[in-house]
C-alpha cells in the first residue's frame, strides 16, 4: 500500500514540480470571454490615391479588447482594405506618462478573421485583455484585388 501511494505521488511529480517551483500554471487561468463586440466609430480619410480608416488616433482612446473577444469593426470604407494594421496597449490612452505606449500585435494576440468592404473582424485569441487600435488602408484602383504587381 505504501509503495503504491509513493508511485502515485511520483507520477504526479512532473505536474506538481512547476507549481512547487513557483512557475505559472501550464494553462490560461483567466476566464476568456467569447463575446462579440461591434464598433462603428472611427475616422475615414480619403484621397484619389488612398483610403485610410483608423479606429482612433494613436493617442487614443483605444478600444477595449478582452481575452477571447471578437471585435467587428464597421469601417464602411466601401472597398476591401489591402492592409490591416493592429496595435495593442495595456492602456486606453497609451501615450501618457507611465502608460507604456503601444506596439503592433504579434502572434495570436489579435488575428484577422475576415475583412470586406464594410467590416473587418478581429479576434483576441489569447486570455489576456488589451486595448486595440485598428488602421485599414486601401488603394482605390486596387481595392478588393489580390493581384500582385507587375512581374
Amino acid at each position: 500500500m505504501r509503495v503504491a501511494r509513493m508511485l502515485s505521488v511520483l507520477s504526479l511529480g512532473p505536474l506538481l514540480l512547476p507549481l512547487v517551483m513557483g512557475a505559472p500554471p501550464l494553462a490560461c487561468s483567466a476566464p476568456c470571454s467569447a463575446i462579440h463586440r461591434y464598433y462603428a466609430g472611427g475616422t475615414r480619410h480619403a484621397s484619389d490615391a488612398l483610403i485610410l480608416y483608423e479606429t482612433s488616433p494613436d493617442s487614443g482612446p483605444f478600444i477595449a479588447f478582452a481575452g477571447g473577444a471578437t471585435l467587428h469593426i464597421r469601417h464602411g470604407m466601401g472597398v476591401r482594405p489591402q492592409d490591416v494594421r493592429l496595435f495593442l496597449s495595456f492602456n486606453e490612452y497609451p501615450q501618457g506618462d507611465g502608460t507604456g505606449g503601444y506596439a503592433p500585435s504579434a502572434g495570436n494576440q489579435a488575428i484577422v478573421l475576415s475583412s470586406d468592404a464594410e467590416e473587418t473582424v478581429v479576434k483576441n485569441d489569447t486570455c489576456a485583455s488589451y486595448w486595440i487600435r485598428v488602421v485599414l488602408i486601401a488603394v482605390p484602383d486596387r481595392a478588393g484585388s489580390d493581384a500582385g504587381g507587375p512581374g
